[in-house]
Order: structure tokens, then sequence, then C-alpha cells
């Protein structure tokens, strides 16, 4: 079970509700951390909704987004492992 997302700050909430895709190989973990859990692994173009950009403890390091793939499974990705669908120009 992926914990709830804190509230959003106000700037992260403009990404929430965006459909995206992977940009390429990925792994959706269960928290936002490359030591998390591994929940499943996704392949490059796989559709997904943002919902909301998470908070890395310490401050610094990647930055995370939590996500739901279109089987309703939710998790995280690096931020740098999405498309926006403007960022893809679509």
């Amino acid at each position: 079970r992926v914990p709830p997302l804190p509230r959003l700050a106000a700037r992260d909430s403009a990404t929430a509700g965006r459909r995206a895709r992977t940009a390429g190989n990925a792994t959706l973990r269960d928290g936002p951390a490359a030591r998390a859990s591994t929940l499943v692994r996704v392949p490059p173009a796989t559709p997904l909704v943002v919902e909301g950009a998470a908070a890395v403890a310490g401050g610094g390091g990647e930055a995370w987004l939590r996500v739901r793939l279109a089987d309703g499974t939710a998790g995280y990705l690096p931020a740098d492992a999405v498309r926006t669908e403007t960022e893809r120009g679509a």
C-alpha cells in the first residue's frame, strides 16, 4: 500500500492531475526514494496520471512524483522518468 501524498504546495498543485508518460524504462516504487520497495517495472511511453510531487526527506536529492497507472496502481517515479503531455509537445 502506497502512503497518501501529503498536501501539495501551490507550485506542485499545477502538476497534479496531468496526463503523462514514462520517458523510458522506469521502476514504480512504494515511496519517494531509490531504496523504496519496487511495485512494478514500467516500460517506456506508459500512460499515467501525475497526482503530485513528493518532498524528499533532507531537502536535496532527486525529485519524485506520485503517479497512478491506467490499471490503478499508484506509486512514485523519479521526476526525470516522467514526461507530461506538454513536455512531449502534444
